[in-house]
């Protein structure tokens, strides 16, 4: 996993990912409530790059709503 951030809030979650894509180069998911809500396939590093800018702004945008950040488990 490339990037990663969750929230929760009243029992909803927001999830944003970017990972290795086997087949193309990178994937980026955003999922709300452990549904795929949008999935992009990337071959360019600039791209991803922007993505996770993007993800970025939306999890700024998830806290200043009252979302909390539910941290990554430790491997």
């Amino acid at each position: 996993m490339i990037f990663a951030r969750r929230f929760s809030s009243q029992g909803h979650t927001r999830r944003f990912c970017v990972e290795r894509d086997s087949v193309i180069g990178w994937a980026a998911r955003e999922e709300e409530d452990n549904q795929i809500v949008k999935v992009i396939r990337f071959r360019d590093w600039h791209r991803v790059e922007q993505m996770i800018a993007m993800f970025d702004l939306k999890a700024s945008d998830l806290r200043d709503q009252g979302w909390q950040e539910i941290p990554a488990p430790s491997s």
